[in-house]
């Protein structure tokens, strides 16, 4: 009496679905918002900055230790904050050379 049907199985479990981390999400909007006024205001640029990497690093410790995604989030919220003030230092800079060459050149374009 081989011929018996095996007892219908239950569908597999579904794992519950993750989360993004929030901290990572704040990372990449305060890292783009950096970069957004770099040109601008850098005292505002370098905030932004600083805040973004330490939300995007507290926030890839906190994804390593849990199962929530983010990890790119977080990455991209890093690069931007540091990426910002980059920009607003360099947009200074260039202004500071440009002004001290049209100082030398007596307000006399090229």
């Amino acid at each position: 009496m081989d011929n018996q049907v095996p007892p219908p199985s239950l569908p597999p479990a579904e794992s519950p679905p993750t989360r993004t981390d929030p901290f990572a999400v704040t990372s990449l909007v305060l890292g783009a918002t950096g970069v957004f006024f770099a040109g601008c205001c850098f005292p505002l640029t370098l905030l932004l900055g600083l805040l973004a990497v330490v939300f995007g690093v507290v926030a890839l410790s906190r994804i390593s230790s849990s199962r929530a995604q983010g990890k790119g989030l977080a990455i991209a919220g890093i690069i931007t904050g540091i990426a910002g003030p980059a920009i607003g230092l360099l947009v200074f800079l260039l202004g500071l050379v440009g002004g001290t060459v049209t100082e030398v050149l007596g307000g006399r374009g090229p």
